[in-house]
């Protein structure tokens, strides 16, 4: 095993650390988007942690192909990490922006206190076109429960490898 499976833990830590801070946070206050970007990319990193602490080994590197595939088809990790790609190799970030189309109804749902604190702008999936508002803490919480099943799925498979004790 080329590294300690800690990277993974930490990466997974960090990831929670930068969710926790966004949460804390209120609409359009520029911390927002730096927690948000720090969790998309400390998020993105969980996996890659786990292929420099395991990759190389047969029986993970198979394991893996199967999870990426499972990952490649699931609801939110693609767009995480488009939504990473964007933030890191473009500068852009969606966090709280609301698209013309939803603003009249984002607008509507403020007033009456029925808006979540940040908004992220996600494909909609029974629309090729469309793109629908949501709740971005929920679904950044989603996504890093999907990764915190991950971690534990590598764990539980290669505890042993991870951790001969």
């Amino acid at each position: 095993m080329p590294r300690s499976f800690q990277i993974v833990e930490e990466k997974l830590r960090e990831a929670e650390f930068f969710l926790d801070s966004f949460n804390e946070t209120r609409y359009l206050e520029y911390r927002a988007k730096f927690y948000f970007s720090a969790f998309v990319s400390a998020s993105r990193s969980v996996t890659l942690a786990m292929q420099a602490s395991l990759g190389g080994l047969a029986e993970f590197d198979d394991w893996y192909a199967e999870k990426r595939s499972v990952l490649k088809i699931d609801e939110l990790a693609p767009l995480f990490v488009e939504i990473r790609n964007t933030v890191v190799h473009v500068g852009t970030n969606p966090i709280d922006v609301v698209p013309v189309d939803h603003l009249r109804d984002f607008l509507l749902s403020s007033f009456s206190g029925n808006t979540p604190e940040h908004v992220l702008i996600l494909p909609n999936v029974g629309d090729e076109e469309g793109v629908v508002l949501v709740d971005a803490s929920a679904t950044c919480h989603r996504y890093f429960r999907s990764l915190v099943q991950i971690v534990f799925e590598c764990y539980e498979n290669f505890k042993f490898l991870v951790d001969g004790q």
